[in-house]
């Protein structure tokens, strides 16, 4: 079965959507990785037919340059269609890249935001119904996701701010515009490669007002590990395997042909660089565990941070390397290995609410000047669910 991307849990709200008139825009593949869509437009450019094979987890995205057609508007609407076999993965970004510079990486958030969306709310129905149904949207990395099945027609509508800019805990007022409109198809989601057949039309601006829903309730965190105890060193060890495309820009990655494992090499990297070496995925309902290898190629230890995310927020509550308890921090997030020289360790981390994202961070969190290098192998990367008793 395809892998589709769980739908964080969003209030649910209502939105009432006024659609402008079609209109044209010209879709081409962002130049950041390839072209792997191709995309079929009549002269009017009022649609779009977009195919596409074996496309992984590589972030690429059709862009399409926004003039004055979203003035005195602050909603972007359109339908699309899934004529492919399996559901679509869908990110629909609305960026203003003019007045916002913004770098993907987050290895310089907060200085820099991580994003230039300006997505607020997103909705989307099946054509020919009536009530709205909520999206995700993720204001600290960026873009609202949805979900669409096989052989139907859906209309979706992202909601957008021109007079605050938000990524996570940065919040700048301003003056903000739409500079263009970012679509990602199934190539911002684990578990790939996917093929398929997608037709947008009906694009527009228009004009949206939102009732907010009830808040979900934030889970209360609670540690599951004491720090020194012991547990089972390898919970996990029966569980497969699975492929998580890293990221990152203060580190080199070379990652292997099936995506299940990566060599890590640095060098300069600052104690208090916060950078990170990041993957986008999401955990399936029941898994409490993310378990992983390691091995220090280097001459000197290296402090490994890990942060398993929730849509930006921190959700660790507990970790172990070789069965042993080591520190999470309940408050800033993140949990604590220490790799020697030559050695592999096996860490598991707990976490306490489902993830979106994993990051780790070699070197980076200690909080001092020093620049340090390193070289580093990860493998076996696993989800599931253990409960972890102390032995």
């Amino acid at each position: 079965d395809p892998y589709v991307e769980e739908t964080p849990e969003v209030p649910a709200g209502d939105v009432t959507f006024t659609a402008g008139e079609d209109i044209g825009l010209t879709f081409v593949n962002s130049d950041s990785v390839g072209n792997p869509y191709t995309i079929d437009q009549p002269e009017d450019k009022k649609s779009a037919e977009v195919t596409y094979t074996e496309i992984g987890q590589t972030y690429a995205n059709l862009v399409a340059a926004v003039a004055d057609e979203d003035e005195g508007k602050n909603a972007y609407g359109m339908t699309l269609t899934n004529n492919g076999d399996a559901a679509v993965n869908v990110r629909v970004d609305v960026r203003d890249t003019v007045n916002i510079v913004s770098d993907s990486s987050g290895a310089t958030y907060p200085e820099t935001p991580r994003h230039s969306c300006l997505n607020t709310n997103a909705f989307y129905r099946e054509a020919g119904t009536e009530d709205w149904t909520s999206a995700a949207t993720d204001n600290s990395w960026g873009g609202s996701t949805f979900v669409f099945e096989a052989g139907k027609t859906y209309e979706l509508i992202v909601v957008y701010d021109t007079e605050t800019f938000t990524c996570q805990d940065i919040v700048l007022p301003g003056e903000y515009s739409v500079s263009d409109i970012t679509i990602f198809i199934d190539s911002h989601v684990a578990n790939g490669p996917y093929s398929g057949d997608v037709k947008i039309e009906h694009i527009n601006f228009g004009t949206a007002t939102v009732t907010e829903g009830e808040e979900p309730e934030t889970p209360e965190l609670e540690p599951v590990i004491e720090a020194g105890a012991t547990y089972a060193a390898d919970p996990l060890s029966d569980e497969d395997a699975v492929a998580m495309t890293f990221g990152a820009s203060a580190y080199t990655v070379a990652a292997a042909a099936d995506n299940k494992s990566m060599d890590v090499t640095y060098s300069g990297v600052k104690g208090n660089a916060y950078a990170v070496v990041n993957a986008m995925y999401a955990s399936e309902a029941g898994d409490n565990a993310f378990s992983f290898k390691v091995t220090n190629n280097g001459e000197a230890a290296v402090n490994l941070r890990v942060n398993l995310l929730n849509n930006g927020a921190n959700v660790n509550v507990g970790a172990t390397q070789d069965g042993t308890g080591v520190r999470t921090d309940m408050e800033w997030g993140g949990s604590f290995f220490t790799v020697d020289p030559g050695k592999t360790i096996t860490g598991v981390v707990y976490f306490g609410a489902e993830i979106t994202e994993v990051q780790f961070m070699p070197d980076s969190s200690i909080g001092d000047e020093t620049e340090r290098s390193g070289n580093l192998s990860f493998s076996e990367y696993k989800f599931g669910a253990f409960e972890p008793v102390e032995l």
